[in-house]
């Protein structure tokens, strides 16, 4: 596993990133297609033109507002709060266009597939990046030096945010005099005494 998870961290970039919209394409593919087994519990849904439809303006639309939301520009290992948000909002305009579309055009799609198709969306395309993000970080973990900060203060926060950004160092501890503090943590790292 983890040759095969160096080999891909090793990648170009541009690689990395024809990848990702290929896994994106598929969990599109997935989530429509298991919206409507899950809602049919069948598989009649594949002969009829409207699913084929809906998946072009659910691929279409979902593609559209991540790479707008920019969603592409990063590599997942570094997924954050905003990626999670740019994959909500895509999965939120898919739905509410797939619905729209159903509606306007007399699509014969159930109206629950497309909230059950934008849950799942959300759920798959959230946890494929966390997935690689964890993978990143169990690379990444073995060559980094922990690293204790003196102070518990906004300062301290800003040193601890800068240190994470550098793939060297792992914050493990911060040390602290004030009484108040210790015992308790910051931003989920230990605050101790020196001594």
């Amino acid at each position: 596993m983890e040759k095969w998870t160096n080999w891909f961290f090793n990648l170009r970039r541009s690689r990395k990133h024809k990848i990702q919209l290929f896994v994106d394409f598929f969990i599109i593919l997935a989530a429509f297609f298991l919206a409507f087994l899950m809602r049919l519990e069948s598989l009649e849904f594949m002969y009829l033109t409207d699913f084929y439809v809906g998946f072009l303006i659910v691929t279409a639309t979902t593609f559209f507002v991540f790479t707008s939301l920019g969603l592409y520009k990063a590599f997942t290992r570094f997924i954050s709060f905003d990626a999670v948000i740019a994959i909500a909002m895509g999965s939120l305009i898919s739905t509410i266009l797939l619905g729209v579309f159903t509606l306007n055009f007399d699509l014969t799609i159930p109206k629950s597939v497309p909230l059950i198709f934008g849950v799942l969306l959300l759920l798959m395309a959230t946890s494929v990046r966390f997935t690689v993000r964890s993978l990143s970080a169990g690379l990444n973990r073995e060559n980094k030096k922990n690293v204790a900060i003196y102070g518990a203060d906004p300062k301290s926060i800003q040193i601890m945010n800068a240190l994470k950004l550098d793939d060297n160092y792992n914050v493990c501890l911060f040390i602290d005099e004030k009484p108040e503090l210790l015992g308790t943590t910051l931003s989920g790292i230990p605050i101790e005494s020196s001594s």
